[in-house]
């Protein structure tokens, strides 16, 4: 999967994930609260809250499908862990599944971009990119810079490759 996409996609995924779960949230304590408020503003929640987990939805269907086999596994597994853990922290303290489903929904997120040559099959994005009509782009990769200057009767052209590789010159007298 293109390292580009899978960040976009894993930021837009959470922000629609909290987008959603806010707004369905208020949409039910605005609906026990004694004070009067407009419908059409309760209603409005609703429609957003669900718009957003559907889109939410379809991201993680998205991403899901591109993974292995082996990470599959390994993400359902942890689907079940994320689901028992909010539900028993749930049963102990009232309303805090929402702060169990947003912190695992991070450290998910963080581990695909961090992971992303281990977890996706190699081309398996490309195709549905392609299938869909849609471009994405790669991060640039960094571009090698060569330095030239004029020492005595001589060129010298110092290049400068990335950190982690040593630097070469080379002289041609003139």
């Amino acid at each position: 999967m293109n390292k580009r996409a899978n960040v976009y996609m894993n930021f837009y995924d959470f922000i629609f994930f909290i987008l959603s779960f806010t707004c369905i949230i208020l949409f039910i304590l605005l609906g026990q609260m004694n004070i009067h408020i407009p419908g059409i503003f309760r209603y409005t929640l609703f429609v957003i809250g669900s718009l957003s987990g559907f889109v939410f939805i379809a991201m993680e269907v998205i991403l899901f499908l591109v993974m292995n086999n082996k990470t599959k596994l390994i993400y359902l597994l942890y689907l079940g862990t994320e689901l028992g853990l909010a539900l028993f922290i749930n049963s102990k303290i009232t309303f805090s599944f929402f702060i169990v489903f947003v912190l695992f929904k991070l450290l998910k997120d963080i581990l695909r971009v961090v992971f992303v040559n281990k977890i996706y099959r190699p081309k398996a994005f490309d195709n549905y990119c392609k299938l869909l009509g849609i471009k994405i782009r790669d991060f640039k990769k960094p571009i090698k810079k060569k330095k030239v200057k004029l020492v005595d009767d001589q060129l010298v052209i110092e290049d400068k490759p990335s950190k982690t590789k040593s630097r070469k010159t080379v002289e041609i007298n003139i």
